[in-house]
């Protein structure tokens, strides 16, 4: 099963601004949210995703990415990383 479709619409908009390094500030300005509330939603992606710290979401996002593309769910890889990166995905 897929982890990441665990996540709440809102997780997973902290999880893709996590994944391109934002600060918990920083999300927290992009969402128009508290920093309390950002640390809220990071703590339920560790948990649904089995996780410990920010690295290691970024790492797997990494290898979920990296998995999609062996298995020939995503035929343009660098389109897919672009969006990803921008967000969009």
């Amino acid at each position: 099963m897929d982890k990441l479709k665990t996540l709440s619409p809102r997780e997973y908009q902290v999880y893709k601004l996590i994944c391109n390094g934002y600060a918990a500030c920083r999300v927290a300005y992009e969402l128009n949210i508290k920093v309390c509330t950002v640390r809220a939603h990071t703590k339920e992606i560790f948990n649904k995703l089995g996780i410990h710290n920010r690295t290691q979401i970024a790492i797997y996002a990494y290898r979920q990415f990296i998995k999609q593309i062996a298995d020939g769910q995503i035929n343009d890889p660098v389109k897919a990383a672009s969006e990803l990166l921008e967000g969009r995905k």
